[in-house]
């Protein structure tokens, strides 16, 4: 989708933009979300093909030229519709059914949405501007031949479309009889009109389509407890990619990796490569170094009553919409660089489906650090904590203190649930 929309939107120039339509992958059935898959997850964004995303892909098809791959994306929308007769919201890779994705909809809108396109967008070319609509058909030479589309509204006008031929370049167009230079409209036109375009009859084939087969990565490697990167190794792996900080750092045949001990602080992970190339996930992350700096939260606003489990210190505190909607902490931090983060509980609701993720933000004296996501971590999993995303911050000589606040900005997509339970701060310097 991100692809298709950097076509769509001319972000990608028109020479880009044509091979990134000719060489990203695209599976028998269509175009997946993701390229390679994930092992281990039922199709739905993993492992699917999404025809809304299709649609999208099929428009950057148009607009880069390249016949190949709409022909391959035209096929994926209109089997999936012919066979099951409907819109379903997404397809299964391997069979290009939608009986084994994990959800899935009946005549999903953005599916129909998605057919209606190729019809509006693609065969008629129909691109809708504030004072005018545009054509510019594209039609392959298999669906070549003589379309029509009657009693179309546009504003205040009915328009008889008919485009004859196929290709992505106009011969000519008439417009209720007249030649027309411009194959276009303004947007005050008004009453009946008819408006005929012949096409070039030329081919525009000569482009690349990359079809591949299904794949999918191998499992993320699973790293041990210690000061050395340790894991254990992973069946069918080639090597293996050292990550510092983020940045790939070293591959490597051996399953572990030592890393340097006077750092000051660091975090490695690891990714396993399979034989073809493709790359794991990353393990869960080693940090070494410097002891983190806890502040207990409890002690600079009210405790929270509730009877979790499992938290540091004497307590937490309780943070909603309501509840504790500006914290503000004095800190005796030692001049550096820190990465700051949120301890957090959020039971209300499941970590995989749910819209209720808590935000806050962070303010260093003043200024804006950014935001504090803390995700449902289970529904009432209140019990379980972990860290939020974290932010990077210096301290300077001088007195500091850092807020957390619930801001106009910090609403969710829940919009009514905001809530966390949050047990600590935590400081790692870094510098």
């Amino acid at each position: 989708l991100g692809e298709a929309l950097s076509v769509i939107f001319g972000i990608a120039d028109a020479d880009r933009a044509k091979t990134i339509v000719a060489q990203s992958p695209l599976t028998d059935f269509g175009a997946t979300c993701i390229y390679p898959q994930i092992p281990g997850i039922p199709p739905y964004h993993n492992d699917a093909i999404w025809p809304f995303v299709q649609a999208y892909w099929n428009l950057a098809a148009a607009q880069a030229g390249n016949e190949k791959v709409l022909n391959h994306g035209l096929a994926s929308i209109y089997r999936a519709a012919g066979l099951f007769l409907s819109n379903y919201e997404n397809m299964d890779t391997e069979t290009g059914d939608f009986k084994a994705t994990e959800i899935n909809s009946h005549q999903m809108l953005w599916s129909i949405a998605g057919n209606l396109a190729m019809v509006h967008r693609v065969f008629f070319g129909m691109e809708f501007h504030p004072d005018r609509l545009t054509f510019q058909p594209v039609i392959p030479e298999v669906y070549g031949g003589t379309m029509r589309l009657t009693n179309f509204t546009y504003r205040n006008a009915t328009l008889d479309i008919t485009v004859k031929g196929f290709g992505n370049a106009i011969s000519n167009i008439h417009i209720d009889g007249a030649e027309s230079e411009n194959a276009e409209i303004p947007f005050d036109l008004q009453g009946s009109h008819t408006i005929v375009i012949q096409l070039d009859n030329q081919s525009f084939d000569n482009q690349e389509i990359n079809l591949v087969k299904n794949h999918y990565t191998l499992p993320n490697p699973i790293s041990r407890n210690g000061d050395t990167l340790e894991w254990n190794a992973v069946e069918n792996a080639s090597s293996y990619l050292v990550y510092r900080n983020g940045e790939s750092l070293k591959f490597t045949n051996e399953p572990y990796f030592i890393p340097d001990a006077n750092e000051l602080h660091a975090e490695y992970a690891v990714s396993a490569i399979d034989s073809a190339g493709y790359e794991s996930f990353i393990s869960e992350p080693l940090e070494i170094g410097s002891t983190p700096k806890i502040v207990e939260i409890e002690g600079y606003t009210i405790k929270s009553s509730k009877k979790y489990l499992n938290f540091s210190g004497p307590g937490f505190v309780e943070v909603s919409t309501e509840a504790n909607t500006e914290i503000i902490i004095p800190l005796n931090l030692a001049p550096g660089k820190y990465m700051v983060d949120l301890r957090y509980s959020n039971g209300s609701g499941h970590w995989n489906t749910d819209n209720k993720c808590a935000i806050r933000s962070l303010f260093l004296n003043s200024d804006y650090v950014g935001p504090a996501v803390m995700p449902q971590r289970g529904l009432d999993e209140w019990s379980d904590w972990g860290y939020s995303n974290a932010h990077s911050i210096t301290i300077g000589e001088g007195e500091h203190t850092l807020k957390i606040s619930f801001e106009d900005w910090n609403i969710n997509m829940n919009t009514e649930v905001n809530r966390a339970m949050v047990d600590h701060i935590r400081f790692t310097r870094i510098e």
